[in-house]
């Protein structure tokens, strides 16, 4: 069974008016692991975005990976509680900003024929959560 851990990172862009807004450069990073080896680390610089959909990036893009692998069973491990619950059809998506990130990650999801998603503690996401950091650092941002 391959697991595969994502998560989205976002640095708040400052404006004078405001200390920060709800959005601003963000970074995806990804860890793939079969039989409890480290076979593929990602991360990513992904633009200005808010953080749910730099979480969404993270899990489109460790999908698209998934499915180029050919696996058919795959527990994905979040911390994000929106991406969890929508993904596990607990909550639907009624924004126009997450939308099209919920459509596509179920597109892709559907392809995947034995599938888990947990939700875990941000601190149980450590190592994918420096990958991230790493990249906005890197960029000085």
């Amino acid at each position: 069974m391959l697991e595969v851990w994502t998560d989205g990172a976002m640095r708040p862009i400052k404006i004078k008016a405001k200390k920060h807004e709800s959005f601003g450069h963000s970074s995806i990073g990804i860890i793939i692991k079969k039989n409890g080896e480290v076979i593929k680390k990602i991360s990513d610089y992904v633009g200005i975005l808010d953080n749910n959909q730099a979480e969404y990036k993270a899990f489109i893009e460790a999908l698209k990976i998934v499915l180029e692998m050919e696996e058919n069973e795959v527990i994905f491990y979040t911390d994000s509680n929106l991406l969890e619950k929508q993904m596990n059809n607990k909550y639907g998506s009624y924004s126009e900003k997450i939308n099209p990130y919920y459509l596509e990650a179920k597109k892709f999801l559907y392809m995947i024929p034995n599938y888990k998603i947990v939700l875990i503690p941000r601190g149980a996401n450590r190592e994918t959560d420096a990958l991230t950091k790493k990249v906005l650092n890197d960029m000085n941002l």
